[in-house]
Parts: C-alpha cells; structure tokens; sequence
C-alpha cells in the first residue's frame, strides 16, 4: 500500500512513544495571556484543522533542521515521522489531496447532517442540549391541561430557568400568560434567541446554510472543509479566540461517511498562485486515526528550575553592582558573560549576555536561548522499527542504554 511520509515538530514528550497518538484540542487563546496549551500548531489553524507536518519529498538533513525550529517551549520536544495510507484501505483507491477534489464530489447531504450533529454536541458543550430543552418545555406545556395549580406550572418554570441559567426566560413565567400555547410560543422564541448557537441560526439558519455558504467560497474540497470549521467552530471576539478543534474534529470524523471523510484525510497547503508547491508547502493531516507513528526522537535540555534562578540572581546582582559607574556597553557585556561562570563552570555566551541585559529576564525567549546555549542536549529515540530513524533522515546517533527490557527500542545518547 502507498504511503506518505512526513515529519512534524511537537512540543510533546510523551513518557510512552509507543503509545504516542495524534490528538486535536478544544482551545481559547487570550490577547492578555499566555497559551498554556502546548500541542497547538503554530498558525492556530489558520490553514484548517489537523497535525501540520512536512512531506519527505527526499531523505535530506535539510527538512529535519527546519522541522526543529517547530519543537517548541524552551528548545524541547520532539521531531515525529509518520506515515499516512494514500489509498483507502477497502477499495484501494487512491487518496487524493482535498485541495485536488473538486466541490461536485461532495455529498452534500453527508455535510449537512454532520454539520447539524456537530451543532448539537456544541450546544450540549455550552451546557444546552436542545432536544431535552424542547421536551422540558413541553413538559410544563402539558401541565396546562391537567389538574395542575398556576403556582405549580410556575414552578416549574422556576427549575426549568434554573436548569438552563445561560437562557434568558425571564420574561416566560406561565402566569403571565394567558393559554398555554401563547405562552409556548413565546418561550420557544426566548429560547431561540438565547441559546448557545443562536448567532450561527441568526447568520445561517439551518446546517445547510452553512454547508451551501462554505461551498460558494470554495474551490476545493479542503477549502470548503476549512470553510465550515472557521464558520461553526470558531468564535472570534473582544476576549479573544475560543476553538471547538476537538469537538469538530471529532464529530465529523464519527458522523461523515468513509468516502467523505477519505476526502478529506490530508491537503497540501501553503502554495504560490498557481496552486504549486514550493519550498514552504506541507501538508495537514486532518484524519489522524489513519495516521502510523513510525519514530520519535525527544530532545530535552536537563536545566532544574533552581539552575535558572541561580543564573538570574548573578545577572542582577551583576547589573546592580556596576550601574551607574561608567562600565562602556562592551564591558558591561563582558560582566555578565562571567555571571556564568559559578553556575556552568564557563561564561555566557554573547547573545544571551545581551538578551539578559536588553530583554524581561524572565522572558520565553530568554530562557530557551540559555537552555539551548548553555545545557548539552539529551536525546531520546524511538523507533517503530530498527532504522525507520534513517528513512526519516534524522541524524545518526549511537545506540545507548535500552530504557525498556523489550521492545519497542529506546536509545539515549547525549549529544
């Protein structure tokens, strides 16, 4: 069977590799605070939702050095080759990028009703499953034609507003009305326009609404894909950005068909006007269970918070003792290059002399640069298979001290 091959850059160590696996993530990301969640894609999504990653087009170092630049917090985390099935597992049809598929493959009805899915689970998310709100309503409904006291429908409506606390139904208690089926009508408008999703009704009406708006700004099946998830599972305001990734992620998975869903397995983005790939394409993995993790190589710098903090006290007594006595900016870099000494035995480097200098000592940055700079690196490798590392060009680093009595392998070396 066809396979492709492709490197992704993670912020993840996982302590089990073997039991390593994909997975996308609900998120918010705030303007006033720092992203906490460490296996969000750089772009958050911008080019739709899935694992972005770099096709190997060839075994070359070069990939494996820019996919680096991809590990993440501080300089640790790990470079993943996987491999991807390009023809369905069933009928051993080619699977062919979503970017290539026109919209008249589409099986729109497929959309619509995993769309419509997909709005109930969202809803059920924000605390509102709207089919047990309708029978709660038509629950109290029915009280009006028993034997049942005003002050006992009212009731509860009380627990039903209680419920649903998000709703406002203020102006629905029953007594307040005169028949049963004035009043549902109102509370059914009440909660049309209160519920979680009722700007996506407002906008769209219906999930075909959205589906038939994706399509009219596609020209390709990812394109509209990408469409529907920025349209119902993304919700931009003044507090910032809230992504149901997951929750897409996993309901269209569960609800499209195999055919639709082989649709949209992985695109190629990133590409000039003409639709080409060039030296910045790669590729999103949008069905991840069809995804085989082959390697794992983790790199972690051993640096104990303690460490930092020792650094950070020199750097500032350093600061402190020579402001204001005339030191020329040189010297003064020279000063703090020696702050290095009593804790890694040699001075600082330059750079991140200057950037202790210039910038928040505390800063992200900051702290990469001096754990990547100045702590040796351990590495640790996993491999599906003995020398599936090399089809993936990552460097070839000698076998070290098994981790584990059996397989699969692991290999440490300090690099």
């Amino acid at each position: 069977m066809s396979k492709l091959k492709l490197l992704h850059g993670s912020n993840a160590l996982p302590a089990y590799p073997e039991m390593f696996g994909f997975k996308l993530f609900n998120y918010r990301l705030d303007p006033n605070k720092p992203q906490e969640i460490s296996h969000i894609n750089n772009g958050y999504d911008s080019y739709g939702p899935g694992v972005y990653a770099f096709p190997m087009t060839e075994v070359s170092l070069d990939l494996y050095n820019k996919i680096k630049g991809y590990c993440g917090h501080e300089g640790e985390g790990s470079v993943i080759g996987f491999s991807l099935d390009t023809e369905d597992a069933y009928t051993e049809q080619r699977l062919h990028p979503a970017n290539e598929i026109p919209l008249e493959n589409v099986d729109v009805s497929d959309w619509v009703n995993a769309v419509g899915a997909f709005w109930d689970a969202l809803s059920k998310e924000q605390g509102v499953d709207e089919s047990e709100l309708e029978n709660d309503i038509e629950a109290i409904y029915s009280l009006w034609e028993g034997a049942v006291s005003q002050d006992d429908i009212d009731h509860q409506f009380a627990a039903l507003r209680e419920k649903y606390p998000s709703l406002d139904l203020c102006e629905g208690i029953p007594s307040n009305f005169e028949d049963a089926d004035h009043w549902r009508d109102e509370v059914i408008s009440m909660t049309q326009a209160s519920v979680p999703l009722s700007h996506l009704r407002e906008e769209f009406g219906f999930p075909e609404g959205v589906v038939d708006y994706a399509m009219s700004k596609s020209d390709n099946v990812w394109e509209m894909m990408v469409q529907i998830y920025f349209s119902i599972a993304v919700n931009n305001t003044g507090l910032g950005m809230e992504s149901w990734n997951g929750l897409f992620h996993e309901v269209m998975i569960r609800e499209l068909s195999e055919e639709s869903v082989n649709q949209i397995t992985y695109a190629n983005v990133n590409l000039d006007e003409d639709g080409q790939k060039t030296e910045y394409s790669f590729c999103v993995v949008f069905a991840t269970h069809k995804i085989e993790v082959d390697v794992i190589e983790q790199r972690r710098y051993p640096m104990e918070q303690s460490v930092f903090d020792t650094l950070i006290e020199h750097v500032r007594d350093v600061l402190e003792e020579y402001e204001g006595v005339g030191l020329t900016r040189e010297q003064l870099i020279t000063k703090v290059e020696d702050a290095g000494v009593p804790v890694f035995g040699r001075p600082l480097t330059k750079p991140i002399a200057k950037l202790l200098i210039n910038s928040p000592q505390n800063d992200v940055h900051t702290r990469r640069a001096i754990r990547t700079g100045m702590v040796e690196p351990e590495f640790t490798l996993w491999e599906r298979a003995p020398g599936m590392a090399n089809t993936y060009a990552l460097p070839d680093r000698e076998p070290a001290t098994n981790l584990r009595m059996k397989e699969p392998e692991l290999r440490r070396k300090r690099n």
